[in-house]
């Protein structure tokens, strides 16, 4: 599994979700409290079985709790681009773009 990069750099947005076209260091976004887009991620087979992970004991909220497939939306990618990315991240495992379907609304760039 990929450990957190703190050099890499997010996307800051204002408190309605709209980018404000800057670019902050990942350590600098979460020291500041700056609003920035996540990814979270349902995996659902066939059998319509929920596939969670359990977060680390060492992680400083929710350490050991089970727990959706999440992660940043680095610099200019996209909310498809980042899910696909964070998958293939913790799963090891090609995802289909058309096997995403989305339960909440994106914002505009």
């Amino acid at each position: 599994m990929k450990v957190a990069d703190k050099n890499e750099f997010l996307q800051v947005l204002d408190e309605h979700g709209n980018s404000l076209n800057k670019l902050e260091l990942r350590s600098v976004v979460h020291k500041k409290r700056l609003w920035h887009n996540e990814v979270a991620c349902v995996c659902i087979n066939r059998k319509r079985q929920i596939l969670l992970q359990k977060r680390s004991r060492n992680k400083k909220s929710y350490p050991s709790c089970w727990g959706l497939f999440a992660g940043h939306v680095v610099e200019y990618d996209d909310i498809k681009e980042s899910i696909i990315k964070e998958m293939r991240e913790e799963l090891v495992s090609e995802i289909k773009e058309n096997n995403i379907f989305f339960a909440c609304r994106q914002n505009k760039k």
